[in-house]
This record gives C-alpha cells, sequence and structure tokens, in this order.
C-alpha cells in the first residue's frame, strides 16, 4: 500500500513543473508519516532505505545518514546489514569533511568485516577514500589484495576494483601511476561478463585520464568511440543517455581544439546540437532537441568565429 502510494505521487508530481525538490516532498511525508507507525522489521526496512534514497537524491546527505544509522542500532549482522552499513558510509562520504570520510572509512570498515557478497565492494569504496586522505599507498594494498582472487569475484565487482584503481593511481603524480591508472581502464572494457554500461563508463574515465596525461589523440579516440554507440538516438532517451552523449561529445570537442583541429571541433559540436539527426535534416515536429543542443549550437559559433572560419550549416 505504501509502494503504490508513494508511486503515485512520484507520477503526479512528475506531472507538475516543479523544483526537483518539491518533486520528491510528497514521497519524502508519506514514508516519514509511515515510519511514525508500528510496521513490520522488512517493511520498517524497506521504507526506511527508499527514504534514505530519497533524501539523498534531494541532497540531505546528513538526514539520511541518521536515518540509517538508527536502522542499524537495530540490525542483527549479516547481508542486510552490510548493505545498510555501504549505504550509510556513501551518505557520510557525500557530507566531505574529514570528520564525515573517516565515519565513511570506518562503517566500510565494518561492513567488509562481515561475510557477506559486498565485502570487496565495501573494502574498495573504502579504499577510494583513502586515497582522498592521502593514504594512497594504504589504498593500493586494499585494492591489490581484494585482485589476489579476482577470479571470485563477480563481474562488477571486479570493474568496480579496478575503477578506483584507476583513480588511486592517477593520484600519485608519477609516469608509473599514469600508466597504470589507464591500465586499470582497460581491464575493464576487456571483461567478458561485464554491461556496455561498465564499458562505456571505463571508456570515459580512460579519456578523462589521457586528456589529464596530455594524451590528446588518445583522449579523442576514447570520445568518438563512445558517441560511435549512438547513445541517445532512441524515440525516448534516458536521462542517462543523454548525461553519455553529451560528456563524450563535450570531451571530443574540447580534445579537436587541443589538437587544433578547429573546424572538426565546430562540425562536431553542430552535430551533437542536431542530435541524432544529420546536421541540416528537418526534424520532425514529434521530435525535441536535446536538452544541451542549444548550448552546443553556439559553442560550434563561438569556435567558428574565434578561428575564422566559414559559417556551418545549422543544425
Amino acid at each position: 500500500l505504501f509502494a503504490l502510494r508513494m508511486q503515485a505521487s512520484d507520477k503526479l508530481a512528475q506531472k507538475q513543473e516543479t523544483t526537483k525538490e518539491a518533486a520528491l516532498a510528497p514521497s519524502l511525508t508519506l514514508m516519514r508519516d509511515a515510519l511514525s507507525t508500528d510496521l513490520k522489521p522488512a517493511i520498517r526496512m524497506a521504507i526506511t532505505t527508499n527514504l534514505a534514497e530519497k533524501l539523498s537524491a534531494a541532497g540531505k546527505h546528513k538526514e539520511a545518514l541518521t536515518l540509517l544509522e538508527n536502522l542499524l542500532a537495530n540490525l542483527a549482522t549479516g547481508e542486510e546489514k552490510a548493505r545498510v552499513l555501504i549505504m550509510a558510509a556513501k551518505q557520510a562520504a557525500h557530507l566531505g569533511s574529514l570528520p564525515a570520510l573517516k565515519k565513511a572509512i570506518s562503517l566500510y570498515e565494518t561492513a567488509a568485516d562481515i561475510d557477506s557478497p559486498y565485502a570487496n565492494r565495501a573494502r574498495a569504496r573504502m579504499a577510494a577514500i583513502l586515497s582522498w586522505i592521502n593514504q594512497g599507498d594504504k589504498a593500493k594494498e586494499i585494492l591489490l589484495g581484494i585482485l589476489r582472487s579476482k577470479e571470485s569475484l563477480e563481474a562488477e565487482d571486479l570493474a568496480h576494483t579496478y575503477t578506483v584503481m584507476a583513480d588511486v593511481y592517477a593520484m600519485d603524480g608519477t609516469k608509473e601511476g599514469q600508466a597504470e591508472a589507464l591500465i586499470a581502464c582497460e581491464n575493464i572494457w576487456n571483461l567478458e561478463e561485464i554491461s556496455e554500461q561498465w564499458k562505456t563508463r571505463a571508456h570515459l574515465q580512460h579519456a578523462i585520464y589521457c586528456s589529464r596525461f596530455r594524451m590528446h589523440d588518445r583522449a579523442l579516440a576514447d570520445y568518438l568511440s563512445i558517441l560511435a554507440t549512438c547513445p541517445a538516438s532512441g524515440a525516448d532517451p534516458h536521462p542517462e543517455e543523454w548525461f553519455i552523449l553529451y560528456s563524450a561529445g563535450a570531451g571530443a570537442v574540447a580534445e579537436h581544439l587541443q589538437l587544433k583541429n578547429y573546424e572538426g571541433a565546430a562540425k562536431l559540436a553542430e552535430q551533437i546540437a542536431a542530435w541524432p539527426h544529420p546536421v541540416g535534416t528537418p526534424r520532425p515536429h514529434s521530435e525535441a532537441y536535446g536538452p544541451q543542443a542549444k548550448r552546443f549550437a553556439e559553442w560550434a559559433e563561438s569556435i567558428r568565429r574565434t578561428h575564422y572560419l566559414k559559417p556551418g550549416t545549422q543544425p
């Protein structure tokens, strides 16, 4: 019943033009009211974790953390507790202060000590935070420990470990660290059982590091390989597809500019502005432009004006 009421309130809020926080408010109220009643433990668990996720989405990380910590006090050790510990650690990490980051490390460490499918995930996330607070050597030690038993890891847990490893090595500021960071990304897209979403994420991470390490040709190749998968080309693209398209598109345009390929940069910006239709092709009235189409069109115009290029075809 609570789930149906929350779905109904979410649908109604989506139809109204309002802020993200205002759209979440009805669901938050419903769940808070539900938790003030006498509930079975399983239902209380489901509503509490759902409420914590929505609070996090609204940027209320401190409230979400308090809610999860209260829930933890009543949970026996086991897989369920490990999952909630990881959720709580994530909220603590979002707060960003040094005490909050240390709390996140402690929560992840507790989760890692529980025999559950989440143990290695907790260790990898703990390593990520350790690298943020200048404990990179300890982070590497944890990650290498996870990889010693990589044959027994699920593909996603292995991919997540490589992702964190790439971040940790990229921070050490050495040529060796740069090489290891790129290898870690490449290890992800070479995993046989990994999803296309993970491969795309790994290519984006690889591209960002290539750009940071001044390997602009390699970064451009990464971004173009992502665009070649044609994200956000369906009838009703998901916001994540638009995010991938615009991240890769902006990265590729920037790399063209770094390589002084100004015509290529302008043409690509025009292409992203018109996406998924060819530049200059009339768009059906039933199809809207992407949410950042105007930004890319203006960027293309600015590139052409700044570098004295001929006007391009309008998107």
